[in-house]
């Protein structure tokens, strides 16, 4: 009898799930529970990260719309101003993308109207006008991430598969931030996701895809994360080509490093446990990761596009962070200036034998209370005392609170400069890139002819690039060629006037293409040295030669302030990042710019100074950025050229001043950097002068130079401080 029972619960149990029809639907469920757990986000009072995948889905209209509504019910936000963003944007989808194949810019204007909800009943139902900005930018928050999130729904080839990676860096920042509230003794669930997804990007992407990965899962969690998190995913997509395990043992001990920076101790090691289990996470998705593939040869118009989009939305941001900030912070003026008045008003109403200015009064104590945060009564006029009801209005002014619009402001303004500088520096990468890959079609039709006229017959031939030019002959029939290899990279060398590599032939299906590279003009011999301040068993300076993609070769040598290990960390942070940034082509005025935040942002003193040499092997163009470095020398034909600035360090003050000198190289010129360690006590460099003039440095190798000065520089600067030493010689290539 129950064999009997239990067979015709499972017909029942099959019969309900065959008229589900759950295969056929399961992409409706997917939306359904997307939809609904990216409402739970907020921003201010809203949550427009729900609205936003509404928007950008397509065929799923009735579905997302309750998914939308259940989600803002959940968390309390069921009031008019989220039922009348869902029910208009379902109407606007209704009526103009019934069909599944909707554009982005109607999905994109259904949120603008379907969030003017939003930003109505917020501004009506905030108390102050920084409650009011913030209803503003959730309102613009939701166009946003509908455009972004629109790469999982669009297929036109328009777009490409950019979009898609953008619509994935949305994504990581919804669930990062979907998780921000779930801690379990200290280990934040956030992070956890937020490590994982730096890694995920590295793998899909390699370094730059790791650094923007957790960058964007940093500001997730909070801007003090952005460094952690950031380098974490520049390591990994350093070397997760060469070996996943390795890169991802770096990683977490490169994260770990700058977390052991920037947070207090106990936060550090909860900051290490987070990491660590970051990494076993993504042990256990990477099978499911694709393989970083190669970028393509030719960068197409659609990549242009997403990439002006993705640098556009973040410069957007900035200014509306920048708007909410200013608000925010004369909000807090005006409440502060209430606030003084009222504690006067409260306990002089009844006083009428006061002859004081009352006036001259609340300005000055609201003047101490915004600078101090309290008063007392040695800071308080001197004829006050004497007031019998001074003590209860002291003690009134003590307890109103002055902290937490002014953190609020400062925390907003420092996300504005964040994005905005990534902006610039995503803006900076895409003009290199744009300038490598363009097609120069009035040389091309010249190369065309002179090969022709050489007995060289082609298709079609394509001159590419204004600093690395490329030449791709298409179509060439490769057994009647009679010029040899070096004839041929003449010919077009002498045409584009950039020094070309022999040509290469790539044949597919019988068809052949010529192509050839620029080859750089010059190469770098160098050597450095370096020694400890006496007494101290760790060398603040740090000195790395590093090269990057597009053929520049950097000398940096960075000077923590002080000796020991503080004045190390600080000089390792400076040239790790910048080593990072300006390996996979970012502007070097704008990493310098980041680093430079990054060192303002601690709690503690942090400076160091920044000497970078920047040499394109290319052209043969060279420059020198300074930011409170010591002089530099060039030395040509047995004469000293001094190089030097009057700046500060960087994380001083909020704005990096540096000072950039272009350099006219030679070959067989050298270039030496130092820290001011070599410097006499009054900081003169006229003994290192003496020493560059006095020798043949241009017949010695940069080694010899190098430690024969650092070890002369001991003498005339009594090793009073860390000494560093680069010689750098330019040569023919």
């Amino acid at each position: 009898m129950n064999g009997i029972l239990k067979t015709k619960r499972r017909s029942a149990l099959f019969r309900l799930l065959k008229g589900l029809n759950l295969r056929e639907n399961r992409k409706r469920l997917w939306i359904c529970a997307l939809c609904a757990l990216a409402g739970i986000p907020s921003v201010g009072e809203s949550s427009p990260f729900g609205f936003s995948l509404f928007c950008a889905s397509t065929g799923y209209e009735w579905t997302s719309f309750f998914s939308c509504l259940f989600s803002a019910a959940v968390t309390g936000r069921l009031n008019e101003g989220a039922f009348f963003t869902a029910l208009l944007i379902l109407v606007f989808k209704l009526l103009f993308l019934r069909n599944k194949k909707g554009s982005v810019a109607l999905k994109c204007a259904s949120a603008v109207i379907g969030a003017l909800p939003i930003a109505v009943f917020g501004m009506v139902d905030a108390s102050n006008l920084y409650n009011k900005a913030l209803a503003v930018v959730a309102y613009a928050v939701v166009p946003l991430f509908t455009f972004l999130l629109c790469g999982f729904f669009e297929k036109s080839r328009r777009i490409g598969s950019t979009h898609f990676e953008a619509a994935l860096l949305a994504a990581a920042f919804i669930a990062v931030k979907f998780f921000v509230p779930f801690k379990i003794y200290g280990v934040s669930l956030a992070f956890i996701l937020a490590f994982a997804v730096s890694l995920c990007g590295a793998k899909r992407g390699g370094m730059p895809s790791g650094g923007v990965f957790g960058f964007c899962a940093g500001l997730a969690l909070g801007a003090e994360y952005v460094a952690c998190l950031g380098v974490g995913g520049l390591c990994a997509g350093l070397f997760m080509r060469a070996d996943e395990k390795l890169a991802g043992s770096l990683a977490f001990v490169s994260a770990s490093i700058a977390g052991l920076y920037f947070f207090a101790l106990p936060d550090s090691l909860f900051c290490i446990a987070n990491l660590l289990a970051g990494l076993l996470l993504y042990s256990a998705v990477s099978h499911r990761i694709p393989e970083q593939v190669d970028a393509k040869p030719v960068i197409t118009a659609k990549r242009n596009v997403a990439d002006e989009a993705l640098a556009e939305a973040f410069l957007s941001l900035s200014d509306d962070f920048s708007k909410l900030s200013r608000v925010a912070s004369d909000d807090k003026a005006e409440k502060l200036s209430d606030s003084v008045k009222a504690c006067f008003e409260a306990n002089c109403k009844n006083c009428h034998r006061c002859s004081f200015d009352r006036n001259d009064l609340v300005l000055h104590a609201e003047a101490l209370v915004r600078k101090n945060g309290f008063v007392s009564l040695e800071t308080l006029p001197a004829y006050f005392i004497d007031c019998k009801r001074a003590e209860k209005i002291m003690a009134a002014l003590n307890r109103i609170p002055v902290g937490t619009g002014a953190e609020v402001s400062e925390s907003i303004k420092r996300s504005a400069e964040d994005y905005f500088t990534l902006s610039k520096l995503i803006r900076s990468y895409q003009k290199r890139e744009n300038d490598d890959r363009k097609v120069d079609s009035a040389l091309s039709q010249k190369a065309h002819s002179l090969l022709w006229g050489a007995g060289l017959k082609t298709d079609k031939v394509k001159v590419r690039g204004k600093r690395f030019i490329e030449v791709e002959a298409h179509g060439v029939e490769v057994s009647k060629i009679h010029l040899s290899p070096e004839e041929i990279s003449g010919l077009l060398s002498t045409l584009v006037e950039r020094r070309l590599s022999n040509p290469e032939f790539i044949l597919c299906d019988g068809y052949a293409t010529m192509r050839l590279q620029t080859m750089p003009k010059l190469r770098i011999e160098c050597a450095r040295t370096v020694s400890g301040k006496s007494g101290e068993k760790v060398c603040g300076d740090s000195a790395v030669f590093f090269q990057s993609e597009d053929k520049r070769f950097f000398a940096l040598i960075s000077d923590g302030m002080g000796s020991g290990t503080d004045a190390a960390l600080s000089s390792r942070l400076a040239s790790v990042f910048l080593e990072k940034l300006l390996s996979a082509g970012g502007d070097k005025r704008q990493a310098l710019i980041m680093l430079n935040r990054l060192l303002v942002a601690q709690k503690t003193e942090v400076f160091t100074t920044v000497d970078l040499l920047e040499v394109d092997l290319i052209n043969g163009s060279a420059s020198l950025l300074k930011a409170g470095a010591a002089p530099s020398f060039v030395v040509r034909g047995g004469s000293c050229i001094k190089v030097s600035s009057a700046t500060p360090p960087a994380g001083i003050i909020g704005e990096v001043y540096a000072e950039q000198t272009s350099l006219s190289l030679k070959v067989g010129d050298t270039v030496v950097l130092f820290s001011d360690g070599l410097c006499d006590e009054n900081g003169d460099s006229a003994g290192v002068e003496r020493f560059l003039s006095e020798r043949d440095v241009e017949n010695e190798s940069c080694a010899i130079t190098a430690s024969k000065l650092l070890n002369k520089a001991k003498g005339f600067s009594n090793h009073a401080d860390d000494m560093t030493v680069c010689v750098i010689r330019i040569l023919a290539a």
